[in-house]
């Protein structure tokens, strides 16, 4: 399996919270092949409220296409970085 790790800036935690639900419907509807994902709470690193994704895909592939799709836009929400990253465990 693989996933996709991004880190992203969040403005307002409050409002992204509630958008949440949203980007996510769009964002699974994009890459149906989504074995499962995970949105973290965000937290403050130098003044900034940094949030992070996981999304596990089954094959390299898959992970890699989704990366490659353009991401549902989310107001006062902007991408830091992206990765494909090998699951090596799970449980």
């Amino acid at each position: 399996m693989y996933a996709v790790v991004a880190h992203v800036g969040v403005e307002n935690p409050d409002e992204a919270r509630s958008l949440l639900s949203e980007a996510k419907d769009a964002l699974v509807s994009q890459a149906p092949e989504i074995v499962s994902g995970y949105w973290l709470e965000p937290i403050a690193i130098e003044g900034l409220h940094v949030s992070v994704s996981l999304l596990v895909f089954e094959t390299k592939e898959q992970a890699e296409k989704a990366v490659a799709s353009a991401v549902p836009p989310m107001a006062g929400v902007t991408q830091l970085d992206v990765q494909v990253r090998e699951v090596l465990a799970h449980s």
